[in-house]
């Protein structure tokens, strides 16, 4: 019976020794439509992970707020630096690809100029190949 009891006990508590990580890659994919207020916020806990995450794909889904400029300072205030500024043709608006010196997941963050829609810029993202990891996390922005 004190067995019995204190597995039960200790059941509750939970284990966090040893991150359980699988071989696959993970992705999140973040798309935001004039979340200026939560960007931030967001995309810091994102990259606060205690198991990072492999990839992380921002999509400005147009609007008219500053959101582009919270994403870039978010990005900067953690280390990132845009290594490289393009248009991705398959995703049909500019891309740029952020990079950190010491680790982190890559960063990519697509602007669409116009209003997109939260599927499609999900969709475009995983079709236009700016995913590669196996496993893909949606957060809202």
């Amino acid at each position: 019976m004190p067995t019995t009891l204190a597995n039960a006990v200790l059941g509750t508590v939970p284990d966090r020794s040893l991150p359980v990580v699988g071989p696959e890659r993970w992705a999140a994919l973040v798309p935001m439509y004039e979340e200026e207020e939560g960007a931030a916020r967001a995309l810091a806990s994102l990259l606060a992970q205690t198991v990072p995450l492999d990839q992380l794909v921002v999509s400005i889904n147009g609007g008219r707020d500053r959101t582009p400029e919270v994403v870039a300072a978010t990005l900067r205030d953690h280390g990132y630096v845009d290594a490289q500024r393009r248009t991705c043709p398959a995703v049909g608006a500019p891309c740029t690809r952020w990079r950190r010196t010491h680790g982190g997941p890559d960063v990519v963050v697509v602007e669409h100029s116009v209003p997109t829609a939260k599927a499609e810029s999900l969709n475009l993202a995983v079709a236009g190949g700016l995913v590669d990891a196996g496993r893909i996390l949606v957060v809202d922005g």
